[in-house]
């Protein structure tokens, strides 16, 4: 199911002068509450276990970043739940958006590089399995 918030296409908000309340009706956070943190908890133990101690730090940092991003995602879902309000009212939110926006940029950096030891890895296996 998609996850869609239908505005005024007229470029309104509301009579009262407050954002659409319109939230989206499903979301898999919703259904399944524990999976995420379980996954990111998953990532944490695989990546200590790796016996390279950079990607296993790496790996480790960055599901610590994971776990504060689920957690200020949720603090800004339940703030926006608990109701309408201006968007004036909203801006006690802004430095935890963009503290959650600089987290989650943050763990793509790692994720990058994450893959590219991965294919740095396969590209030196490869090369070695050519060796006579």
């Amino acid at each position: 199911m998609e996850d869609t918030i239908d505005f005024p296409t007229d470029g309104s908000i509301n009579s009262d002068g407050r954002a659409p309340t319109d939230t989206p009706t499903d979301t898999a956070a919703d259904e399944r509450p524990g999976l995420h943190l379980q996954r990111i908890q998953d990532l944490l133990a695989e990546s200590l276990a790796l016996p390279n101690a950079f990607a296993a730090n790496l790996g480790a940092q960055n599901s610590g970043l994971m776990r504060m991003a689920y957690r200020l995602q949720h603090s800004i879902e339940e703030a926006l739940d608990e109701g309408p309000a201006t968007i004036e009212e909203l801006e006690y939110l802004r430095p935890l958006i963009e503290t959650f926006l600089k987290t989650t940029k943050q763990v793509d950096r790692y994720s990058q590089l994450c893959m590219k030891l991965e294919q740095a890895k396969a590209a030196i296996s490869a090369l070695v399995s050519k060796l006579p």
